[in-house]
């Protein structure tokens, strides 16, 4: 029996005893599909937008490149709208299931899906699924998710896009003479058939691998939930509860506001990065052409988190992903490599410019690794512990496999599994780990407007909660001691611990928010010397607030003497006339001391 894997299959567990025989009388009206299709419907306008949680849009296979792919390191889901550049290879628009028969044989066995209890069916073959497809009325709705087909004549026709053939470990660290040999993890090609009704509970594919997904014909409606801790966990627990088929997962962890729906129609391509949970529903009849894959470093965390939670739950071998540890020690002989050439060529770089060589224009560097991200660096550190761990235990694989772990140490130019290890350990402790990105954004009050652009000096206290600053935020100066807080998406790392500053006599001030002087709160704690610069702005600002002395009463004013009276006064029967007053006649003859009459 072919094993159930692809992208939809989902970890097996015991069920309720189901009656085979009463597939094609539709007796059983109960299942998991009949109870979540009408709830989702229902519901449908509750869920999340894609882009709510994330999920990217491109308009061609052009824009999932490198640059994407470091940018978001393969932890974002992509939908991209056309297939051009993407370097894939489909059918013609013309092809049909029966085709799929036709070209891989109608005698190859395949594994049924019931959709409303997710029960497999046996002694199912192409030829028997081609007819159901095509008969004008179905007892039941059947779903086909775990056709592998790499080694069938249809794989001449379908070709993963290029993104995934130049980072999949399958393709770029397992050796090509084993592959040659029938010997490799055979997951990448995946023929899906469903009819309409189907639907696929909540899942993460096995082994955290990615998943690319072309919807050849048809639609598909994905429910999509991160893959954080605390999911992973409630996950681990939904899936070990005796009634988790009357349970939506969904509801276990807050409800459709946790999780996105996303609609991909036909001609679109979904790229689900590793870890994702998710559900699919199928409106209409679908065609699609997906595949698995592990998608390197970065997410090397997930692929081991989801392993564990296989281990856990006792998930049967056959479902899970083959020669896991095998690809994974490949995937680390790769990686020491990878670190090997980085450095020789940095020694290179170096040395071509210091050299005064006329020809040191034809030393061709071209072909270095770019540096590992910080997200790699920590991914290949958790790959470094697991492989050291499973080197150890002679139950981390079987028999069949434990030949290939030395194959990988080999391909790295080690004797042993644990000098792969130890030398990959070495390596990396060579490789400073980058430092986190983050980025900043100004936040302002309504009053702050005409406020001036802050320099670029940035006082970070991320623990800090003066003037009711949270953690995770950035003060920052501006001219005039006007003050911004920055909000960042990632805090940068704590300055080394330094001792404490005298405690000052008065507690420095900060600012709540904006350049408002009356917004000024006392700190809480004393200032680190890191703010010293805020620290005399503060100062300042409390020597212009300090009220200023009353200067001192002026004295009393001296009262003038009287002014002497005329001499032309003292004579009776003269008077003299006021200056300013009469006529202009009268003020002269007065000037000229002769008697008005």
């Amino acid at each position: 029996m072919e094993p159930m894997r692809g992208p939809g299959a989902r970890p097996q567990r015991k069920r309720k005893a189901v009656d085979y025989a009463a597939v094609n009388e539709g007796v059983e009206k109960v299942g998991l599909a009949s109870r979540w299709i009408p709830h989702l419907e229902r519901t449908k306008d509750e869920f999340l937008d894609g882009a709510a949680l994330g999920v990217a849009r491109l308009a061609t296979g052009s824009d999932l490149n490198d640059a994407w792919a470091r940018k978001t390191d393969l932890r974002t889901p992509a939908i991209i709208e056309s297939t051009e550049g993407l370097g894939m290879t489909l059918p013609e628009p013309h092809f049909m299931v029966r085709d799929v028969a036709k070209v891989i044989g109608e005698e190859k066995p395949v594994q049924v899906m019931r959709s409303r209890d997710q029960t497999n069916l046996d002694h199912w073959s192409l030829g028997d699924w081609s007819r159901y497809y095509d008969a004008p009325r179905r007892q039941e709705v059947l779903n086909v998710i775990s056709l592998e087909f790499s080694r069938t004549a249809l794989a001449g026709q379908v070709v993963s896009p290029e993104f995934v053939r130049k980072r999949d470990w399958i393709d770029t660290a397992w050796p090509a003479n084993l592959r040659a040999q029938g010997h490799w993890p055979q997951v990448q090609y995946y023929c899906l058939m469903s009819t309409a009704g189907c639907y696929t509970d909540f899942h993460v594919d096995f082994g955290g691998t990615a998943v690319w997904y072309h919807v050849f014909r048809g639609q598909k409606v994905f429910y999509l939930i991160k893959p954080t801790p605390e999911n992973l966990k409630a996950y681990e627990a939904w899936i070990c509860d005796a009634k988790q088929d009357s349970t939506f997962f969904p509801d276990t962890i807050g409800g459709p506001t946790e999780c996105a729906r996303v609609e991909i129609n036909a001609g679109q391509t979904f790229f689900i990065p590793s870890g994702w949970l998710h559900a699919v529903l199928t409106p209409v009849d679908s065609l699609v052409f997906g595949g698995n894959f592990l998608p390197g470093l970065a997410t090397v965390d997930l692929q081991l988190a989801v392993r564990d939670i296989e281990k856990r739950t006792h998930v049967k071998k056959e479902y899970t992903f083959p020669l896991f540890v095998p690809c994974l020690f490949f995937g680390l002989a790769t990686a020491l490599v990878r670190l090997k050439t980085t450095a020789a060529a940095a020694q290179l770089d170096t040395l071509v410019a210091l050299t005064t060589r006329e020809d040191n224009k034809d030393v061709d560097v071209s072909t270095t690794p770019a540096p590992l991200t910080a997200r790699e660096h920590r991914g290949l550190a958790a790959l470094i512990e697991a492989c050291g761990a499973w080197a150890a235990d002679e139950a981390a694989c079987d028999d069949r496999e434990r030949p290939f772990l030395t194959l990988a140490a080999e391909a790295a130019g080690c004797t042993s599994t644990t000098e792969l290890v130890e030398a990959a350990r070495e390596a990396l402790a060579a490789v400073p780990e980058p430092k986190p990105k983050f980025t900043i954004k100004l936040q302002r009050g309504a009053d702050d407007e005409a406020a001036p652009a802050p320099p670029p000096k940035v006082v970070f206290s991320p623990a800090a909660s003066y003037g009711g600053a949270r953690p995770g935020y950035v003060f920052m100066t501006g001219s005039k001691g006007l003050g911004y807080y920055m909000e960042g998406t990632e805090a940068p790392p704590a300055p080394a611990a330094a001792p404490p500053p005298p405690v000052p006599e008065e507690a420095p001030v900060r600012y709540r928010a904006g350049p408002a002087w009356d917004r000024m709160a006392p700190a809480p704690a004393p200032l680190d010397e890191d703010d010293a610069e805020f620290e005399l702005a503060a100062a300042e600002e409390r020597k212009r607030a300090a009220p200023r002395p009353r200067k001192a009463p002026k004295p009393a004013a001296v009262p003038k003497p009287a002014p002497r009276p005329s001499q032309w006064a003292k004579a009776p029967g003269h008077t003299v006339a006021k200056k300013g007053t009469g006529t202009a006649k009268g003020r002269l003859l007065a000037k000229l001391g002769k008697k008005r009459r």
